[in-house]
């Protein structure tokens, strides 16, 4: 039988989507009153008191899980979980395949590697971060907000280079992610799931020093060190949906280096209808914003982009959605620029018409060597989106 795609494909994520719903209810449910009774809920409450640092992080065993669509944000709600054990958060700074996954209200949301070699980060894994920690890790860690900015400032800064890269989305940026790993020097971390949660707090919030606190705490435990690599910099793909989080981390991180990506939005367009087959809100988007421009613009800011009041125009056709959403980026970047942002911008096509001149300069933008422009280029040898 051939894969599926498209509405079939639609329907039979709802269905799972509702079944899982539906169990995870009836789970929770029970191992709450389960838990009532065996006292883990008391030592839940206990764990957040300042004085239970050392045992403050619950891990808990991924049973199940189930999200719609893996280009949503991520939240405990995908999960079904059952109580492992607490752990002190030394294990955390310990353990290298422990990755931060993102953050909630009450919670920083930790995933274990279901292996103590798997560096997450890696695209041997997945091209994507936040679909890495879904598909390889067994357990998840929960920290208390209030601990978690104790732990991030013991951890403190990245030692290195920080490189923030903004996009339009199909454009060849996780790509140019696979070439700054491949140069063996950098830490390239594609789309944590944890910008999009400061994304999205910034969207409805704006900005404060809890929010600057929290940037600040976010970038240090996504960027944390590793016992045996020492990196020059550290890589960061923002995903296309919440590119408008630049400025706070600007901010935030005041001397770190800025970069949009673009490419012929005619290439674009038709890279998203193709995705869209795939992808279960970008199908529904395509469809709705056919209908009307209010749905148009409805849909985008359901998918979170912070200008989506601006943009409701009516699609005319399958390219319309990939265009519109190239677009919305793009005007970002210009507000970037004329509110004195020190952002630049490469086009696809001009790296891929001269590789070696394009190598240099990026290079050369981010303060690495020039020698590294082999490694560099080897990262167009093989598919960036494989697995």
């Amino acid at each position: 039988m051939g894969r599926l795609s498209g509405w079939p494909l639609l329907m039979q994520r709802v269905v799972t989507t509702l079944g899982f719903t539906l169990l995870r209810f009836i789970y929770m449910a029970i191992q709450t009153v389960y838990w009532h009774i065996n006292g883990t809920k008391h030592r839940i409450r206990e764990s957040r008191l300042p004085e239970n640092y050392n045992r403050c992080a619950h891990v808990l065993d991924i049973v199940l899980f189930n999200r719609l669509d893996l280009t949503h944000t991520g939240s405990i709600k995908d999960y079904i979980l059952s109580h492992n054990r607490f752990e002190s958060p030394q294990y955390i700074f310990d353990n290298d395949h422990v990755s931060l996954v993102t953050i909630n209200e009450d919670n920083a949301i930790f995933g274990v590697a279901k292996q103590k070699d798997m560096h997450l980060w890696k695209f041997e894994y997945c091209c994507f971060m936040r679909a890495a920690q879904v598909l390889h890790c067994n357990q998840l860690i929960l920290v208390p907000l209030n601990h978690f900015h104790r732990m991030a400032e013991e951890l403190g800064d990245p030692k290195a280079e920080l490189i923030f890269l903004a996009n339009t989305g199909r454009c060849g940026s996780t790509l140019l992610s696979q070439m700054m790993q491949t140069t063996g020097k950098c830490i390239s971390i594609s789309e944590p799931d944890s910008l999009n949660f400061l994304a999205l707090c910034y969207k409805s919030k704006g900005d404060s020093q809890q929010l600057r606190k929290l940037t600040q705490d976010i970038i240090r435990w996504t960027c944390r060190p590793y016992k045996n690599i020492t990196p020059l910099a550290y890589f960061l793909k923002i995903m296309p949906t919440y590119c408008y989080v630049l400025p706070i981390l600007r901010k935030v991180y005041p001397c770190s280096k800025y970069l949009f990506m673009y490419r012929n939005l005619v290439q674009v367009g038709q890279s998203f209808a193709r995705v869209s087959r795939e992808v279960p809100t970008l199908l529904m988007m395509n469809t709705l914003g056919k209908l009307s421009a209010v749905l148009s613009g409805k849909c985008l800011d359901y998918l979170g982009y912070s200008l989506a009041k601006d943009f409701r125009y009516k699609f005319w056709d399958d390219l319309s959605m990939g265009i519109l959403r190239a677009t919305v980026n793009c005007k970002l970047y210009l507000e970037w620029r004329s509110n004195g942002l020190e952002v630049s911008a490469v086009r696809y096509e001009d790296i891929m018409k001269d590789k070696h001149f394009a190598a240099r300069t990026i290079l050369k933008f981010y303060g690495l060597p020039i020698s590294l422009e082999q490694d560099f280029l080897r990262g167009l040898e093989f598919d960036s989106q494989q697995n």
